[in-house]
């Protein structure tokens, strides 16, 4: 798939892709997902998302991430989220991580929570 055509997946589509296809998405790709595409990852596919997958989603698509699947990150996932993403997550996202997630926040992605 193109860039082109990952931006044009509907969010039952994007819900919908196998393990394989998922895994077979590109950073570049994950990077033009929107919000209401990212809304749809579920918490299986968050889990198999590399570090760089998980930095290359923009900052306003971050917040369309489903509790579940932020409570599906593990350390190092979280730990390579960027600090604009960690500013933007909302209350009920922040609320899904656990005591370990919030160990692995950097001093300035620890700063940005409101």
């Amino acid at each position: 798939m193109t860039n082109v055509q990952v931006g044009a997946l509907t969010t039952a589509q994007v819900a919908s892709l196998s393990s394989a296809d998922f895994n077979a998405l590109t950073t570049a790709q994950f990077a033009v997902l929107s919000s209401a595409q990212t809304a749809a990852i579920t918490s299986a596919q968050t889990d198999t998302m590399t570090t760089d997958d998980l930095s290359a989603i923009a900052t306003g698509s971050v917040r369309g991430l489903t509790s579940d699947a932020v409570a599906a990150l593990d350390s190092a996932q979280i730990g390579a989220v960027t600090t604009a993403q960690v500013a933007a997550l909302t209350t009920r996202q922040i609320g899904a991580l656990d005591s370990a997630d919030l160990n692995a926040l950097t001093t300035d992605q620890f700063a940005v929570l409101s």
